[in-house]
């Protein structure tokens, strides 16, 4: 899910107990086949990605995998767990730009 800066507020207001902005939320699910769910901050993504000198689509790409390790049990509350997590997520970054997309062809 896609949301704005208040909307991100709430949720991890609810769902965490902390009134903060933030760039990404997980949600893990309960639900057998289901890994759950992940917010993204676009402004607060587009506004890092300046920061940081980046693309906002790869900020995007960055923000979603972090979430997605998230749902599958990572974490980085300790410096060992958050080196592991990095790691992940760097080399499923660097493998997903090796994916070779297909091209739309439009039809004449």
């Amino acid at each position: 899910m896609y949301c704005g800066p208040r909307e991100m507020r709430r949720l991890k207001k609810t769902w965490f107990g902390i009134d903060e902005e933030t760039d990404v939320l997980s949600f893990p699910s309960e639900e057998e086949d289901y890994l759950g769910d992940i917010a993204v901050c676009l402004p607060v993504c587009a506004r890092q990605a300046r920061d940081h000198g980046v693309r906002t689509e790869d900020e995007v790409a960055l923000l979603l995998t972090h979430g997605l390790l998230h749902l599958i049990g990572h974490d980085h509350d300790n410096a060992a767990r958050k080196a592991r997590m990095w790691k992940k997520q760097d080399a499923l970054l660097r493998a997903s730009r090796e994916i070779k997309r297909p091209r739309l062809v439009v039809a004449k």
